[in-house]
């Protein structure tokens, strides 16, 4: 029978100490999991499947009726294997793994909850006047998953502009920023959350590098700009 490891398997794994998780050809991992166990130094071990466990095909069967058998069952345990990524919310994931590789991994289930995998997350270059590649992005949340965008900028040794159309919610998770909102000048650390309200004129910048997690609501826009 197929048996699914998610990132949570690893997780609890990890969290008793145990550095191997035993599988074998019918186990599947989930690319979160793959990447929770690079992460936290887990290790999948391949272990080939005992002789003593095979069902060897009696000499009296049949072998037509044993092969179709045997691809019914093999039908019927992929089918409820895909249903149980489903309900999981993986399979989507797992689809655009294999069609191309994704900016982060993630679990969505069907009532919309989604949890991404923050260490697996790839940024992008974003082109605001800044060269070099100093200035990164990658959104998480998108406007077609609900009312609000989200996710992270990285901003190392530079500045850029932006006119901020909706309100947003700045939180600096590593390094400082130094940010002028419409002339006004503070200084954010590590830890800090800022409100920039919607229709201002910002200018963020970084001495060091800064990792910032965003969220734009866009149901609250500026009354000059609506």
């Amino acid at each position: 029978m197929k048996s699914l490891i998610c990132a949570r398997d690893v997780e609890v794994t990890h969290d008793k100490g145990v550095k191997t998780i035993l599988v074998d050809e019918n186990t599947i991992i989930t690319p979160s999991a793959k990447d929770v166990a690079k992460a936290m130094e887990v290790q999948f071990v391949y272990q080939e499947e005992n002789c003593s466990d095979l069902m060897f095909q009696n000499e009296f069967e049949d072998p037509k009726i044993s092969n179709k058998e045997n691809t019914e069952l093999d039908s019927e345990m992929i089918y409820k294997a895909l249903l149980v990524l489903k309900n999981q919310g993986l399979l989507e994931n797992i689809i655009n793994s294999v069609l191309g590789e994704q900016p982060y991994s993630y679990e969505k289930a069907s009532n919309g909850i989604k949890v991404v995998r923050g260490q697996s997350v790839k940024f992008k270059p974003s082109y605001m006047g800044v060269e070099n590649h100093q200035l990164k992005s990658q959104e998480l949340v998108g406007k077609d998953e609900g009312t609000m965008n989200s996710g992270f900028f990285i901003i190392d040794h530079t500045s850029f502009y932006k006119k901020v159309e909706w309100e947003e919610m700045n939180y600096i998770t590593e390094g400082s920023v130094s940010i002028s909102i419409d002339g006004h000048k503070i200084h954010a650390n590590k830890g800090d959350v800022v409100h920039i309200p919607a229709g201002s004129s910002v200018t963020r910048a970084s001495m060091d590098k800064a990792k910032v997690f965003y969220t734009i609501c866009q149901n609250v826009k500026s009354k000059v700009m609506a």
